[in-house]
């Protein structure tokens, strides 16, 4: 008998309170709610658990990403002061315009690459400069060594859509990608080579002409170079 009734008693309590518990308060009443369009974003943006190990890879920000092509490259040919020309699709690096010093103006003017025609390399100056070293010892002296390396001073010429023309200087590399494969060359302002070399060993970037016409003519004329004598059409 007072099984029974203690039984009855504990069952009566937690009916009594599962009937005053207030739906607003007590979790077991709650259903729960879908997340929110924010609540979604905030734990898309959480960081990985510090049990998960995560890696940092750095981006390069001169080669294209793979399965994407820079939007902003220019079709056309780089020629390289032995002759070498380079066609393929021409970029900066990214974000970063064409910046030449206008000698006219005295001041650094940005050039967008599709505004660009054509660039021109003009040399002021290039001789073979003797090597000279400090003389042992302290000695505020300088003596030769016998040994001599090339030296450059260039500008550039850019010749705009427009026709507008503006020299001065220029100091930043290019990218010329042809098939996925970009190659990379220096617009200087001044070269130095190394000892015992010659200018010619010491290149540069003659001229850069921006078309596709003038792309694929090189490309054409590289294919025809390319190709073995006894194949090659009678002119």
């Amino acid at each position: 008998m007072w099984i029974a009734v203690t039984f009855s008693v504990v069952l009566g309590g937690a009916l009594w309170r599962c009937l005053a518990a207030d739906p607003a308060v007590d979790p077991r009443w709650q259903r729960k709610k879908p997340p929110t369009a924010i609540e979604r974003l905030l734990a898309l943006s959480r960081p990985a658990p510090a049990t998960r190990p995560t890696t940092t890879r750095a981006v390069d920000p001169f080669t294209p990403r793979a399965g994407s092509r820079r939007r902003d490259a220019i079709p056309g040919v780089v020629t390289l002061s032995d002759g070498r020309e380079l066609p393929g699709r021409i970029y900066t690096t990214r974000d970063k315009p064409l910046r030449i010093f206008s000698r006219k103006r005295q001041a650094f003017v940005d050039v967008p690459m599709a505004a660009v025609r054509r660039l021109d390399a003009v040399v002021e100056w290039e001789k073979d400069q003797r090597d000279w070293r400090w003389k042992e010892g302290g000695m505020d002296v300088k003596v030769y060594t016998g040994k001599t390396y090339p030296a450059r001073q260039l500008y550039y010429r850019l010749t705009l859509a427009n026709g507008e023309v503006l020299a001065g200087d220029i100091a930043q590399p290019l990218y010329v990608e042809l098939a996925g494969h970009p190659q990379r060359v220096i617009l200087h302002k001044r070269q130095k080579g190394p000892l015992d070399t010659t200018l010619a060993e010491l290149r540069y970037v003659q001229q850069v002409e921006f078309s596709r016409e003038a792309m694929q003519r090189s490309i054409d004329r590289l294919a025809a170079a390319s190709q073995p004598a006894a194949s090659r059409p009678a002119p």
